[in-house]
């Protein structure tokens, strides 16, 4: 099969197509793609199209593009963009890319925008900085911020943060993903605004975070200097509710501290709540503070729907110390739609001054609805005689 690949690698191609071994035919196709190329580029590129209504010639095209993408990257590129169908051009962009960005990654970057916008285009952007990262960090973050502007610097960085923590080690990988974030935001100017410079590492860390929690919190351990931690904390956790509450409800518990904590937490909850009613509540139970719980509490119970299952939870929680704060907060919710199942709670509030607030919380509701019927109720109730006055007198 050599020695006819030699004299005529068109028959070549031919004789394997008949080869009943898979492997052997993969082989075979690359040694004769191999040799085609760096024989005769030329009629190798121009065989390409004879040959691509098989496996056998999907396959040769593709071997075709890697050895032109290792010494003639840009006549790979010409020969993806004039040949392939759209379902095959992106496996052999990226290998025209992969090869490119470790020979001449800025030219590699810089011919990417020649293609047209979109998430393809995003993800070979992706493949080429972090290749370039690998080799030079420096410029390949210089390149990230520069080139993205338009392109969307969150989304790039997100997208090298991934590729690098990917690697074959995934502890160098991460590693490498977590300098990378950080030289981003050391990296002073270059028309970037400090609030612009903040959401773009707050995009590398949440994506560094999805990856791997605890090289995460590493960082966390090792801010860069000029940044405060209680400041990214808080705009990572409002990042990471909109992508993924989860994560979000691990950021507020694992990394916000100060006052930013509070705000935090009920962030996340308000993204949990949003998306899973009873997990939200479970993951209330797993908070050791009481000030947390009283946070979540507040905002999982006024943005929940399911008020069955809210009170189902209340009657689990009775004599806990936190079962006036969850109670109100469930007033607070309830009121606005059933106001005489918010008063039956009401009343059952022990601290008064919490319960005096659910109680005129619910009068308010409950006023415009049925007068008599909340006459009727405030006046079982122990709210101080002037309070009721004040309410009715509306």
């Amino acid at each position: 099969m050599r020695r006819l690949a030699a004299i005529s690698p068109a028959e070549a191609l031919a004789c394997v197509a008949e080869l009943p071994s898979d492997d052997v035919r993969t082989r075979s196709v690359a040694a004769i793609a191999q040799d085609w190329v760096e024989r005769d580029a030329t009629g190798a590129v121009a065989a390409v199209a004879g040959f691509r209504d098989s496996a056998v010639g999907r396959e040769f095209h593709l071997r075709v593009v890697e050895q032109l993408a290792r010494t003639r990257p840009s006549r790979a590129l010409s020969l993806v963009k004039s040949l392939s169908a759209r379902e095959e051009s992106l496996e052999l962009l990226a290998e025209v890319f992969r090869e490119w960005a470790r020979t001449d990654p800025r030219m590699a970057t810089a011919r990417l925008f020649e293609l047209e916008r979109g998430a393809e285009r995003s993800e070979l952007l992706a493949d080429v900085l972090a290749t370039w990262a690998r080799q030079d960090m420096s410029n390949a973050v210089r390149a990230v911020i520069v080139v993205t502007e338009n392109d969307g610097r969150s989304q790039a960085l997100r997208g090298v943060v991934r590729r690098l923590g990917e690697g074959s080690n995934a502890k160098d990988g991460l590693q490498l993903s977590a300098a990378f974030v950080r030289a981003v935001m050391l990296r002073a100017g270059m028309g970037m605004e400090e609030q612009e410079r903040l959401g773009v590492a707050v995009a590398g860390l949440d994506e560094l975070g999805a990856m791997d929690p605890d090289s995460l919190a590493r960082f966390f351990d090792a801010i860069p200097p000029g940044y405060d931690r209680a400041v990214l904390a808080k705009r990572l956790v409002a990042d990471a509710s909109e992508k993924s509450p989860e994560r979000a409800a691990v950021y507020a518990l694992r990394f916000a501290s100060g006052t930013e904590r509070i705000t935090a937490i009920r962030r996340a909850s308000s993204g949990l709540v949003r998306e899973n009613e009873r997990a939200a509540l479970a993951w209330i139970d797993t908070m050791s503070s009481a000030e947390d719980r009283a946070a979540a509490i507040q905002a999982v119970l006024f943005e929940i729907s399911d008020l069955a299952l809210a009170q189902e939870w209340l009657r689990g929680r009775m004599g806990q110390a936190d079962a006036d704060v969850a109670i109100q907060a469930f007033v607070l919710r309830s009121a606005r739609e059933d106001a005489p199942l918010a008063a039956s709670w009401a009343r059952q509030i022990g601290d008064a001054t919490l319960r005096y607030f659910a109680i005129e919380a619910v009068a308010r509701a409950w006023l415009q609805v049925n007068r008599p019927a909340l006459e009727a109720w405030l006046a079982r109730t122990d709210l101080p005689e002037a309070r009721v006055n004040r309410l009715l007198a509306r």
